[in-house]
């Protein structure tokens, strides 16, 4: 009797997935109709309020937000093209979409635009710190530990805030990747602080490099039915 609900449930997955790379149109390059700026870092800021809410349908045009979690890829090569002011407003504004326990919205974000800043972080702080060497834009996410309303949720809202910004990225045709920080680890949330010269009280928690990729990785079916089970393990 499972075996035949697994077998529809995988035959309805792959039906899903094929239905929506055939109805959403292909994730574009850049925005419809929307002049690119890049700003000097300290101009940077008001830009972003500046441009206020995105407009969906010149950000994403009508690829859907399924086809950026299907076709989403860790990009570890980044072309030497500066992310857009109107790009990193769609990544920040969708990150601050995330849910948050209380609605506290308690995360806090460092944008890093100046390159020797992006790949001056060593090994230590963090195993994939080669990749940021070539990364046009980092984001670091963090969050203020004294404005959590429920405690023991830190690690949840966060990995909803970085998946966002994932997600919202690939659906811009950027690529991204996540590294960083070790959210267990009291030195590794020292050393990024000390690095970033940040309170004690805002925590990092990931870090996002962002920009054009050299080669976007071919799309891949992580779907795995063995890990799945009905009403019970």
């Amino acid at each position: 009797m499972f075996e035949l609900t697994r077998k529809s449930f995988l035959k309805a997955t792959t039906v899903a997935v094929f239905t929506a790379s055939m109805i959403f149109m292909t994730v574009p390059s850049s925005f419809a109709g929307v002049d690119s700026q890049v700003s000097k870092p300290e101009n940077l800021l008001k830009a972003i309020e500046e441009l206020g809410q995105p407009n969906s349908m010149n950000t994403i045009g009508q690829s859907g937000v399924l086809e950026a979690i299907f076709t989403r890829r860790s990009v570890r090569s980044f072309e030497d093209t500066p992310v857009t002011d109107e790009e990193i407003n769609v990544l920040i504004r969708a990150a601050m979409q995330a849910p948050s326990p209380g609605n506290a919205q308690q995360w806090e974000f460092i944008i890093v635009t100046d390159k020797e800043k992006i790949g001056g972080v060593s090994p230590e702080l963090a195993k994939h710190a080669p990749y940021a060497k070539g990364a046009p834009l980092a984001i670091l996410v963090a969050y203020n530990n004294e404005k959590f309303k429920h405690t023991g949720y830190s690690l949840e809202t966060m990995g909803a805030v970085t998946q966002n910004i994932l997600i919202a990225a690939q659906g811009i045709g950027l690529g991204a990747i996540w590294t960083g920080v070790d959210p267990a680890s009291e030195e590794s949330i020292q050393g990024w602080q000390k690095y970033f010269n940040m309170p004690e009280n805002i925590v990092p928690f990931s870090y996002v490099l962002v920009g054009k990729a050299k080669t976007m990785p071919e799309p891949k079916d992580s779907f795995d039915s063995s890990k799945v089970r009905v009403n019970n393990w």
